[in-house]
């Protein structure tokens, strides 16, 4: 069982996160004009498991079952919200993309109300919901309308807050025990295995890092270790879901 820290240094830390969460939409932008979504996707996942083994080496045994929990975590909380997060960068702006996932919690809270009896949405959390639901659909139609984007990026951002939903959801249950570390390396494992195949198919697996500028390059690593820091350092995990 994890320690839990005060819950005034977890929000803070959060905060961070979703700071350094946020940069990294511009940080895939950039890289996204070298390589395709499914390559960043990849080295992404590569650098941070190399990361996270660095900081903590240590093995994890699982049961069939939570093996197959965590592969339900790794397909909906790296495979496709990347793919569909990195794709979507291919359509629109990266501020369009940001602010469509940043749905995440909304949908987060209503997945929670359904399928976690001790996270029921109350009428003020109800109420926040549709307002922010409105919000979004303000966003996406000022962009098709008025600024001529494509929809297709909209919809992608709104799969990949979707899928954080999903994921979110099942990081409630029972995944507490795990070490921090331990648990996201073993996550971004099965986050390369799932992603694979659909590189293979998009014929798009083999990498050239010689496509890399200084700038592309410090990006590249600055997303790939972004993982294990914000695992080390942030408390989200900590921090309550209804704060």
């Amino acid at each position: 069982m994890t320690k839990k820290m005060p819950a005034a240094l977890a929000h803070i830390l959060a905060a961070f996160t979703a700071l350094s969460w946020g940069s990294s939409f511009i940080a895939s932008k950039i890289l996204l004009q070298h390589y395709s979504p499914t390559q960043v996707m990849l080295m992404r996942f590569v650098l941070a498991y190399a990361a996270l083994w660095l900081c903590c080496p240590k093995t994890l045994k699982l049961s069939f079952r939570e093996e197959l929990r965590f592969i339900g975590l790794a397909v909906s909380g790296c495979s496709l919200y990347f793919l569909c997060e990195n794709s979507a960068l291919t359509y629109t702006y990266a501020a369009n993309v940001s602010i469509i996932v940043a749905a995440a919690p909304i949908l987060t809270a209503l997945a929670a109300h359904i399928f976690l009896p001790d996270e029921k949405l109350k009428k003020g959390g109800l109420i926040g919901f549709a307002i922010a639901i409105i919000g979004v659909a303000l966003v996406v139609f000022n962009g098709t309308v008025v600024l001529k984007l494509s929809p297709i990026g909209d919809l992608l951002s709104f799969g990949a807050a979707l899928c954080w939903a999903v994921y979110s959801v099942l990081l409630r249950k029972g995944v507490d025990k795990y070490n921090n570390l331990i648990l996201t390396r073993r996550i971004m494992f099965w986050g390369f295995i799932s992603g694979l195949p659909i590189a293979l198919v998009k014929n798009r697996v083999f990498l050239s890092l010689l496509l890399l500028t200084g700038i592309s390059s410090f990006v590249l690593f600055s997303l790939g270790l972004s993982a294990p820091l914000l695992d080390m350092f942030s408390g989200t995990r900590q921090a309550n879901a209804s704060a």
